[in-house]
Protein backbone atom coordinates (compact mmCIF):
# COMPACT_ATOMS: atom_id res chain seq x y z
CA UNK A 1 0.00 0.00 0.00
CA UNK A 2 1.40 3.26 -0.86
CA UNK A 3 0.36 7.10 -0.50
CA UNK A 4 0.74 9.90 -2.76
CA UNK A 5 1.49 13.03 -1.47
CA UNK A 6 -0.05 15.98 -4.13
CA UNK A 7 0.38 19.25 -3.73
CA UNK A 8 -2.24 21.58 -5.80
CA UNK A 9 -0.33 24.69 -7.24
CA UNK A 10 -2.02 27.11 -9.53
CA UNK A 11 -4.90 24.91 -10.28
CA UNK A 12 -2.24 21.79 -11.59
CA UNK A 13 -1.60 18.95 -9.18
CA UNK A 14 2.27 18.15 -8.93
CA UNK A 15 2.77 14.76 -7.03
CA UNK A 16 5.55 15.04 -4.67
CA UNK A 17 6.05 11.66 -3.91
CA UNK A 18 4.96 8.16 -2.82
CA UNK A 19 5.97 5.83 -0.05
CA UNK A 20 5.27 2.79 1.42
CA UNK A 21 2.93 2.43 3.60
CA UNK A 22 3.77 0.32 6.74
CA UNK A 23 1.65 -3.29 6.67
CA UNK A 24 -1.13 -2.84 9.66
CA UNK A 25 -3.24 -5.18 10.59
CA UNK A 26 -6.54 -6.64 9.07
CA UNK A 27 -9.55 -6.71 11.35
CA UNK A 28 -12.20 -9.74 10.67
CA UNK A 29 -15.23 -9.01 9.06
CA UNK A 30 -17.97 -7.31 11.29
CA UNK A 31 -20.58 -5.68 10.67
CA UNK A 32 -19.45 -2.00 12.00
CA UNK A 33 -15.65 -1.09 11.60
CA UNK A 34 -13.95 1.94 12.36
CA UNK A 35 -10.70 3.34 10.58
CA UNK A 36 -8.37 6.40 11.85
CA UNK A 37 -7.29 8.13 9.30
CA UNK A 38 -4.07 9.94 10.24
CA UNK A 39 -1.87 12.83 8.34
CA UNK A 40 1.79 12.60 8.29
CA UNK A 41 3.90 13.85 10.69
CA UNK A 42 7.35 13.69 11.19
CA UNK A 43 8.57 10.30 9.72
CA UNK A 44 5.23 8.87 10.01
CA UNK A 45 3.63 8.47 6.66
CA UNK A 46 0.02 9.08 5.73
CA UNK A 47 -2.12 6.55 7.32
CA UNK A 48 -5.78 4.34 7.76
CA UNK A 49 -5.81 1.66 10.40
CA UNK A 50 -6.57 -0.80 10.21
CA UNK A 51 -5.40 -0.53 5.93
CA UNK A 52 -7.51 -3.39 4.95
CA UNK A 53 -10.95 -3.51 6.64
CA UNK A 54 -13.53 -6.54 5.94
CA UNK A 55 -16.93 -6.15 6.28
CA UNK A 56 -19.78 -8.87 6.11
CA UNK A 57 -22.71 -7.57 3.34
CA UNK A 58 -25.13 -5.11 5.01
CA UNK A 59 -21.65 -4.01 7.00
CA UNK A 60 -20.78 -0.14 6.98
CA UNK A 61 -17.70 1.51 7.58
CA UNK A 62 -16.99 4.73 9.66
CA UNK A 63 -14.00 6.65 8.79
CA UNK A 64 -12.69 8.72 11.68
CA UNK A 65 -9.33 11.48 11.42
CA UNK A 66 -6.88 12.48 13.72
CA UNK A 67 -4.18 14.99 14.18
CA UNK A 68 -3.86 18.04 12.64
CA UNK A 69 -6.43 17.69 9.53
CA UNK A 70 -8.41 21.01 8.56
CA UNK A 71 -12.22 20.41 8.54
CA UNK A 72 -14.31 19.29 5.65
CA UNK A 73 -11.24 17.26 4.32
CA UNK A 74 -11.90 13.77 4.20
CA UNK A 75 -13.01 12.27 0.91
CA UNK A 76 -13.50 8.75 0.37
CA UNK A 77 -14.19 7.36 -3.51
CA UNK A 78 -13.33 4.24 -5.19
CA UNK A 79 -9.92 3.81 -6.82
CA UNK A 80 -11.04 2.77 -10.25
CA UNK A 81 -13.84 5.20 -11.33
CA UNK A 82 -15.12 2.27 -13.33
CA UNK A 83 -15.68 0.10 -10.62
CA UNK A 84 -19.13 0.39 -8.28
CA UNK A 85 -19.39 1.39 -5.25
CA UNK A 86 -19.88 -1.11 -3.31
CA UNK A 87 -22.05 0.17 -0.35
CA UNK A 88 -25.45 2.12 -0.61
CA UNK A 89 -25.52 5.05 -1.66
CA UNK A 90 -22.40 7.19 -3.25
CA UNK A 91 -19.05 7.41 -1.52
CA UNK A 92 -18.98 9.57 1.65
CA UNK A 93 -17.33 13.31 2.10
CA UNK A 94 -17.02 14.85 5.73
CA UNK A 95 -15.03 17.23 7.99
CA UNK A 96 -13.88 15.08 10.83
CA UNK A 97 -15.62 11.80 10.05
CA UNK A 98 -16.78 9.75 7.06
CA UNK A 99 -19.30 6.63 6.58
CA UNK A 100 -20.66 4.00 4.30
CA UNK A 101 -23.64 2.03 5.12
CA UNK A 102 -24.96 -1.37 3.86
CA UNK A 103 -21.96 -3.47 1.52
CA UNK A 104 -24.08 -4.82 -1.31
CA UNK A 105 -21.63 -6.14 -3.36
CA UNK A 106 -18.85 -8.70 -2.29
CA UNK A 107 -15.33 -8.87 -3.49
CA UNK A 108 -12.24 -6.73 -3.12
CA UNK A 109 -12.22 -2.65 -3.27
CA UNK A 110 -9.64 -0.54 -3.57
CA UNK A 111 -10.22 3.35 -2.97
CA UNK A 112 -8.70 6.50 -1.94
CA UNK A 113 -8.88 8.62 0.93
CA UNK A 114 -8.35 12.09 0.25
CA UNK A 115 -7.28 14.61 3.21
CA UNK A 116 -6.36 18.00 3.59
CA UNK A 117 -3.35 17.64 5.81
CA UNK A 118 -1.19 20.33 7.76
CA UNK A 119 2.35 19.72 6.68
CA UNK A 120 5.01 22.17 8.25
CA UNK A 121 2.09 24.92 8.55
CA UNK A 122 0.93 24.30 4.70
CA UNK A 123 -2.28 23.09 3.94
CA UNK A 124 -1.33 20.12 1.95
CA UNK A 125 -3.44 17.61 -0.15
CA UNK A 126 -2.59 13.53 0.46
CA UNK A 127 -4.36 10.52 -0.94
CA UNK A 128 -4.07 7.02 0.96
CA UNK A 129 -5.47 3.98 -0.78
CA UNK A 130 -6.16 1.37 1.66
CA UNK A 131 -8.43 -1.69 0.75
CA UNK A 132 -11.88 -3.07 1.73
CA UNK A 133 -12.79 -6.58 1.61
CA UNK A 134 -16.65 -7.25 1.69
CA UNK A 135 -17.26 -10.76 2.00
Amino acid sequence: MKFMLTLVVGGSALALGAAQLRDGPTVDAQPNQQATVRCPTGVNPASVTPDTIRVPLGGSIDWRMQGPVTSDSIIISPKDPDQAWPFAGTPSRGGSSARASNAQRRGQYSYNVDLLCRINGVVTPVRIDPDIIIE
